[in-house]
């Protein structure tokens, strides 16, 4: 007597193909489908390397939100015989049996695969939840190879400032909604949706922007968060009154050439100032923000160049961030802590 996998399937046709949507625990995940083989050279894989990181992000992301998450649905190929039997009442329902010997091989989603099986060694009960897969029979390699292909080729990654604008799970995200409502030049010129701005966009921030800068202002010394609403909304404002650049003469394609003061790196740079500010001048800092309008943010300033600027580009890694930032401070006169130090003679040395 052979045995089955036994599953209820919605059936239908797609790209001319039979294909079949059904629902598996979670805790079958590890054991339904056949591993890829890494050993493989990549032209005979069906699947790409897995990405560690990845894993571990989906899997904390399950363990974080046991009541909330949501996975897409897994796209895998039968290899072997498969029975069918449809319902008496619904013709596209039917009772797929896949012979155990067959082989299920993923097409799409290892990582959410192998996230599941990592999340539920801490999250055990989350194995009785279900996950849909999307069943296809595929020919040979270049078949499965082919429909990799094609998921991957047309995917498209939304702007990271709309995937921050629509998690709820973040505070941050709630706050600097609140703040950018609060602070005028930021709620007349900012862009919720997209991360790079076209040249003719009437906006000169991005919300992506804005909610790292808040992120970099709320760090501490002592790594933990400082959730300061007050604080923050005044050293925005602040930062607001004195920041000629911001004043709306300028046509903001125009400024947003011309100037580093309405980038990513600045305002991050700006925010790690207003860090080291209120950390050593808990009275005095709003006046020393004050020094901010002095400055020169023309980007052809040479005390940006390898800063805020390499090779004619306005940058923002973690180095341009802090090297924006200790210019800012020396502006102000105010003498830099140790690590800022530190950053300031290894940049010199290679200058």
């Amino acid at each position: 007597m052979e045995n089955f996998y036994s599953f209820t399937a919605l059936r239908g046709i797609q790209g001319r193909k039979m294909s079949y949507i059904i629902q598996i625990p979670l805790n079958m995940v590890g054991t339904l489908f056949e591993q890829e083989d890494f050993s493989l050279p990549v032209i005979e894989r069906k699947q790409r390397m897995l990405n560690k990181a990845r894993v571990n992000q989906i899997a904390k992301y399950l363990v974080d939100n046991p009541d909330s998450y949501v996975l897409p649905p897994l796209v895998a190929q039968i290899i072997g015989e498969v029975e069918q039997t449809p319902d008496q009442l619904q013709r596209d329902i039917v009772t797929l049996k896949i012979k155990m010997g067959s082989k299920l091989q993923i097409l799409d989603g290892q990582h959410r695969c192998a996230g599941i099986q990592l999340a539920l060694q801490q999250r055990k009960y989350l194995g009785d939840e279900v996950i849909q897969v999307k069943l296809l029979i595929c020919g040979n390699l270049s078949d499965s190879q082919q429909v990799f292909a094609d998921i991957n080729i047309n995917a498209v990654k939304p702007p990271q400032s709309i995937k921050m604008l629509y998690n709820h799970r973040d505070y941050l995200t709630s706050f600097s909604k609140v703040l950018i409502e609060q602070i005028p030049v930021f709620k007349n010129n900012t862009d919720y949706e997209r991360t790079n701005l076209p040249p003719q966009s009437d906006n000169i921030f991005t919300f992506s922007a804005i909610y790292q800068a808040n992120k970099e202002l709320l760090k501490t010394s002592s790594d933990e968060t400082m959730f300061d609403q007050k604080t923050l909304i005044q050293f925005w404002n602040t930062v607001a009154s004195v920041m000629t650049d911001w004043d709306g003469q300028k046509n903001a394609g125009e400024l947003r050439e011309q100037s580093i003061s309405v980038h990513a790196v600045t305002l991050s740079a700006l925010a790690e100032v207003g860090r080291t500010l209120i950390e050593k001048f808990p009275s005095e800092w709003p006046e020393i923000l004050n020094g901010l309008v002095g400055i020169d943010w023309n980007r052809s300033n040479p005390d940006w160049k390898d800063r805020a600027v390499v090779t004619g580009k306005i940058t923002k890694s973690r180095k341009n961030i802090e090297l924006t930032a200790n210019k800012i401070l020396q502006y102000l006169g105010v003498a830099l802590n140790k690590a800022q130090k530190n950053r300031e003679t290894e940049f010199l040395k290679n200058i």
